[in-house]
């Protein structure tokens, strides 16, 4: 008894003893077991490299999108009167030539040829536009009507090409296209619209065209319709009799009359060439530059069928910013420059006399027929230009501060108004 107590107590018990002992390792197992652990790390690594290289442009494309490069075009300089040294040479005596040169019937084709030619190499930076309406008829079935006119390509912003056009041919339309030198026909979108000008800038997605049709894109030069003298020889081309890819030659009737609008006063350039009252397009100089936008809508009732063009140098600053996508402001206003002649005969203060368009935002901040607008935004201004200038840089929504002089009872009196600006539709 004493002795199975003390086993108790010492914790030995004979009826149980196992020792364990480790299960040998197996070497090929274990080879195998990590060459496949191995293979997947290698798949994995293989399917994420790709699945980043493919999924990660699109994902910064998304996130990131490229953006267009800004289009800018230079303001033209203004013609100069001759002065100093040129009206020196002026002055001298005319120099007579003796030498007579025979002109002959050959003489008048080859230049006619050189004119086709250069007008020919301009077309390639015009275009078809093509614009389509669906109607739905008494019997409820979908009819498309389609009408076209010209467009002239002004710029290339790195990821689209950008179109000048007249925006009575798309502002209705429910699908709008652009035909390229080539053939081939992209659709296009409205890129910005000016309702003053009546112009409208297309865009058209530089992805979208092949290889071959970007060979055949021109962009079109702008030029400086400041120059143009009276007489001056001009090329209309584009759709000016309403049949597409038309040229006519012919003559600049004048170049100082102006059509006041909205906002802004434009100047107007005539010609001696027959139009349609539908016609569009452009007009172009000796070198093959842009000098004219054709819009048979400022033609006067006088005037016949001849075509009419906004000079393009006083529309650089509107084609601009169309072409980046702005959108026009519209204050309602249509004003005459009070020249220091003007302001010194009749005592009125410079600046711009004004006519307020009916329910015009001007209309509603208070501004009445007959004020004179002499400061926007505390900087003074002196003629329609200068507000012109300074509205390009505003927005729809944007709020202008003007300075009026009013004629009172004695004298003029300043009055402040806040202009809420507009949009024209």
């Amino acid at each position: 008894m004493e002795e199975e107590n003390k086993r108790e107590h010492s914790g030995e018990f004979s009826f149980l003893r196992e020792k364990i002992k480790e299960k040998p390792l197996d070497k090929k197992k274990l080879l195998y077991t990590a060459g496949g652990i191995a293979a997947m790390a290698v798949l994995f690594g293989v399917v994420a490299a790709y699945t980043f290289a493919y999924f990660q442009p699109r994902a910064q494309e998304k996130l990131n999108p490229a953006q267009p490069d800004q289009v800018t075009f230079p303001e033209d300089e203004e013609e100069m009167a001759a002065s100093g040294e040129e009206a020196h040479e002026e002055e001298q005596e005319p120099v007579v030539i003796q030498e007579k040169v025979g002109l002959e019937l050959s003489d008048y084709e080859a230049l006619f040829n050189k004119m086709s030619v250069l007008a020919s190499e301009c077309s390639r930076s015009l275009v078809v536009v093509t614009s389509a309406v669906s109607e739905e008829d008494w019997f409820n079935t979908m009819l498309e009507s389609q009408s076209q006119g010209s467009g002239a390509v002004i710029a290339d912003n790195s990821l689209e090409y950008l179109i000048l056009t007249e925006r009575k041919l798309v502002a209705d339309a429910d699908r709008i296209s652009v035909t390229f030198r080539d053939g081939s026909i992209h659709e296009a979108r409205i890129k910005s619209y000016d309702g003053n000008t009546g112009l409208a800038v297309l865009s058209v997605e530089k992805s979208d065209l092949s290889e071959n049709t970007k060979k055949t894109v021109s962009i079109a030069v702008l030029g400086n319709s400041n120059m143009l003298q009276n007489g001056a020889p001009i090329i209309a081309a584009g759709s000016p009799m309403e049949y597409g890819n038309e040229t006519a030659f012919g003559n600049i009737t004048s170049q100082g009359n102006y059509v006041h609008t909205n906002d802004a006063n434009y100047k107007i350039l005539t010609t001696d060439i027959i139009g349609n009252r539908n016609g569009s397009g452009v007009l172009l100089n000796m070198k093959g530059e842009i000098v004219g936008i054709i819009s048979q809508d400022r033609s006067s009732e006088n005037n016949g069928n001849t075509i009419v063009a906004f000079a393009v140098s006083d529309l650089k600053g509107v084609i601009e910013k169309l072409s980046n996508g702005g959108e026009m402001a519209y204050m309602g206003i249509r004003g005459v420059d009070v020249t220091p002649t003007i302001a010194e005969s009749s005592g009125m203060p410079r600046g711009v006399y004004v006519e307020v368009t009916m329910d015009s935002p001007a209309m509603l901040a208070g501004i009445q027929n007959g004020d004179i607008i002499t400061a926007v935004n505390n900087e003074p201004v002196e003629n329609m230009k200068a507000i012109q200038n300074i509205m390009l840089d505003f927005e729809p929504e944007q709020a202008l501060n003007l300075t009026v002089m009013r004629q009172g009872k004695d004298e003029y009196v300043e009055l402040k108004y806040v202009v809420t600006l507009g949009k024209l539709k």
